[in-house]
């Protein structure tokens, strides 16, 4: 059987929690800071582009992204790993503090995902997708609270995840 890994990015827009916790103490220091740096720079007319790339960076730390393939309706067979998927990379390239501690985010992660398919390109992602189900479904950006804690941080809510093959490999 064939086995290929690719290297997808997925870029969601304005990614968003359901809600903030109640307990703003329960989240990373972190994020906390960026929070603080966010306001202090002007909220969302922040100006200053280096303390908004400081702030992007801290974001990005306290940020995780996972691919979980058991999300996908159809198409899991395909998917050369049961587990979870941590992304290689995240970047983050704005954020939005104004609902709270956790910001609605604009995002890019990198994936190194085994598929037992062979994709030339990103029309044949796109017709495995079609055919399948869509990879943007499996993908998973959260903020996580210092312990385990009810309130999960999960950016349900965007305003798209777009997902790019951008490289391949054999296995």
């Amino acid at each position: 059987m064939i086995e290929k890994t690719y290297t997808i990015q997925v870029d969601i827009r304005w990614g968003s929690p359901d809600d903030q916790p109640s307990d703003p103490s329960i989240m990373p220091d972190d994020l906390i800071r960026a929070q603080h740096l966010w306001q202090e720079a002007g909220g969302r007319g922040a100006t200053d582009q280096n303390v908004m790339a400081e702030i992007y960076k801290i974001t990005a730390r306290c940020l995780s992204c996972a691919f979980v393939a058991d999300n996908l309706f159809a198409g899991v067979n395909d998917i050369a790993i049961n587990d979870e998927i941590e992304a290689e990379e995240v970047t983050v390239q704005a954020v939005d503090f104004s609902d709270g501690c956790v910001p609605s985010i604009c995002a890019i992660a990198v994936f190194e995902l085994p598929m037992h398919k062979n994709i030339q390109s990103q029309d044949d992602l796109e017709a495995w997708q079609e055919e399948n189900d869509y990879l943007d479904n499996a993908i998973v950006f959260s903020f996580h609270p210092n312990d385990d804690f009810d309130y999960i941080g999960s950016l349900w809510n965007h305003q798209g995840i777009t997902v790019s093959l951008t490289g391949q490999s054999n296995t």
